[in-house]
């Protein structure tokens, strides 16, 4: 599961003059209509082009995605990051450091301000976040995922990240080549363990492992481990230990583990006046990370303050169905149209999105005709119909959600949403399909 997609085969995307509703995140700003709920307390971080930095309490987050080249609005879930000193010092870290020489680098090419890399030679040996009796219980019934910034300044560089054998019956780890530009899994890792990277500028790659532990019983947290395998100098910092299966943004820490609050789903306030009695175009461009949740998730919908937490009102929305329990499986892409009076409908997409790319995703409805389009840009072509769309009622909307269900706290997306755009008329399937990109 790499976060390293290519999406170079999007093209010809037509501009917005037709559409009534246009959240563009792409240039870096809040556009001015979005509105609270966010986000509440501390501890979040996001990257612009050249670095990361803390976010404001109680703010959206709007950050540039590496992997797409682009910016959006920031959505991730609840996390916490359970390695207490996040950045490497001798004083705070342990380890059997034999062949190899750590220093405290200055200079953070892509990490907070205040942070600092630290610099391995090349040689043998291991460090980990601890000092003396290190002892962490990982748990048994999910998955632990280990996270850390890497930057090698050689060829012959292989930093490796490590999950201990005795928590997870056999070592699990993930290197990373920089010749390839890749990460690579040892033989000992299991068909369930998961490994990736995530991109960004000067050389850093964020390399992550992601595995079930076996028992309970007390071993040691994430290691860097190095040992023969390292040819060449590199620069590490930022070690992540979250129990979910897949890695969140960065969360610093000095002393004590520290916990990020969920970024909860954003509304944009629309005139019901805006949108057409019968017919309507939703298209939604997200780049689209794993999830935990049992349901779906919401990228973008019409929806109304009444919404509540259940699906008895009207929407149309778009959104991913679920993946297995750990959110690392391939998952759906689904339009969701409902008005108050008739069932829910949700035609499914014939394909399936991985996690970790980029979507364009986009529905069209006629309640007069009943047709109802999905079409879908992810990794190949993928586009569906069906004749059940229902008639809404769209005196009721009074808003659009973002990156949520229902409401505010409700089925949460995880990455990046970049545009989402309402027309206020049906299209035909290939005219759907031209402004998904296909």
């Amino acid at each position: 599961m790499s976060n390293t997609t290519s999406f170079g085969f999007v093209t010809g995307l037509r501009a917005a003059e037709e559409a009534v509703i246009d959240l563009d995140f792409r240039s870096g700003d809040l556009p001015s209509s979005v509105l609270a709920p966010v986000r509440p307390g501390k501890s979040a971080t996001y990257c612009d082009r050249d670095r990361m930095h803390a976010a404001e309490p109680d703010t959206a987050r709007v950050g540039f995605c590496h992997d797409t080249g682009m910016w959006g609005l920031v959505r991730d879930y609840a996390s916490t990051n359970r390695v207490a000193y996040s950045q490497y010092s001798p004083s705070t870290w342990g380890g059997s450091t034999v062949g190899t020489e750590i220093v405290t680098a200055n200079a953070a090419p892509f990490l907070l301000a205040s942070e600092s890399y630290a610099l391995c030679r090349a040689g043998g040996g291991y460090v980990f976040p601890g000092r003396g009796t290190v002892s962490t219980s990982y748990p048994v019934d999910g998955y632990s995922v280990a996270s850390i910034f890497v930057r090698p300044l050689s060829a012959a560089a292989r930093p490796r990240l490590l999950l201990h054998n005795v928590a997870f019956g056999a070592n699990q780890t993930v290197t990373y080549n920089p010749v390839t530009d890749a990460v690579e899994a040892d033989a000992t890792n299991v068909a369930d363990t998961y490994i990736g990277m995530q991109k960004y500028p000067n050389g850093v790659r964020r390399i992550f492992i992601a595995a079930k532990a076996v028992s309970s019983t007390a071993t040691y947290p994430p290691l860097m481990w190095t040992t023969g395998s390292n040819g060449g100098d590199f620069l590490f910092g930022g070690m992540q230990l979250e129990w979910l299966g897949y890695p969140t943004s960065y969360i610093p820490t000095s002393g004590v583990v520290v916990t990020r609050l969920a970024d909860r789903g954003l509304a944009a306030v629309i005139d019901p006046a805006m949108l057409h009695a019968t017919q309507g175009t939703l298209i939604a461009d997200v780049f689209h990370g794993p999830s935990l949740a049992a349901d779906a998730n919401g990228f973008a919908g019409l929806e109304s303050d009444d919404a509540g937490t259940t699906n008895t009102e009207n929407y149309s929305l778009l959104a991913c169905s679920p993946g297995n329990a750990a959110g690392l499986a391939d998952r759906r892409i689904r339009a969701y149209i409902r008005s108050a009076s008739t069932a829910q409908q949700a035609p499914l997409a014939p394909g399936a999105a991985p996690s970790g790319a980029r979507v364009i995703v986009g529905s069209s409805w006629d309640s007069t005709t009943g047709a109802m389009l999905l079409a879908a840009n992810y990794d190949g072509s993928v586009s569906h119909s069906s004749t059940i769309a229902p008639t809404l009622d769209v005196t009721k909307f009074n808003r659009m959600q973002l990156g949520a269900m229902y409401s505010s706290a409700n089925r949460n997306m995880t990455g990046f949403i970049h545009r989402v755009r309402y027309f206020p008329r049906a299209m035909a399937l290939a005219e759907l399909r031209q402004e998904v990109g296909l």
